[in-house]
């Protein structure tokens, strides 16, 4: 029987939908919940429509990383690189070549699983990360 209803309503046209009523309640419906249900359907609504509006990182902002995971190992800002990513074959020198800021005084360009990161040059302590494919940004 709800799906009878259900169908007539739905074959009302809108255009003659406003001499049969604003609203058009199925049995067991009231006005309350009628008015619940479209508070909660503009809420979602306004909630999506702000998260269009959120403007994405620009620039090569949109490429740091916090955290990344390389000889199964997970390493975050702050943590210490193993000991071979000091070493000069991992040092990459052409930085700007690959799209990446000046490393700080005391610090290098090194590629670690697939991402570039600056560590320090003495102690390997992590203190930037940027997604690889930041060498593609144009």
């Amino acid at each position: 029987m709800l799906t009878f209803f259900k169908k007539a309503a739905l074959a009302i046209e809108p255009a003659h939908q406003e001499s049969y009523g604003a609203i058009i309640l199925y049995p067991g419906q009231n006005g309350d919940s009628m008015r619940k249900t479209k508070m909660m359907l503009l809420g979602v609504l306004l909630a999506t429509a702000s998260a269009a509006w959120a403007a994405p990182a620009t620039g090569i902002a949109k490429y740091e990383l916090k955290e990344f995971i390389a000889d199964f190992t997970q390493f975050k800002i702050g943590d210490n690189a193993p000991a071979m990513y000091l070493t000069p074959e991992y040092n990459i020198k052409q930085w700007q070549l690959r799209n990446l800021p000046a490393p700080d005084a005391g610090t290098h360009w090194t590629y670690m699983g697939g991402n570039y990161v600056l560590i320090g040059d003495t102690d390997g302590k992590i203190s930037k990360i940027y997604d690889g494919e930041i060498f593609y940004h144009r």
